[in-house]
């Protein structure tokens, strides 16, 4: 799953929000390496993910719960 921006500065691109599994059957956030979901392989699970271009704020909830949230670089004070 993704979500672009035209900033590039998603710390990789033009990746806001960025969510694959890989080969350790985790759930990552593809740019951060983060693991969002760990062990979670074959369960369902209700994901959602937003990103605000404005303040630069990305945040994963997974069954509801904040898992992840990153500010982009050229937002940092």
């Amino acid at each position: 799953m993704q979500i672009k921006t035209n900033q590039s500065t998603g710390g990789g691109g033009n990746e806001a929000i960025y969510l694959n599994v890989r080969d350790d059957r985790n759930l990552h956030h593809g740019v951060s390496k983060t693991v969002i979901i760990e062990g979670g392989f074959g369960e369902w699970h209700n994901i959602k993910a937003a990103y605000n271009p404005v303040t630069g704020i990305g945040r994963v909830w997974v069954d509801n719960k904040l898992k992840f949230e990153h500010i982009d670089e050229c937002h940092k004070v």
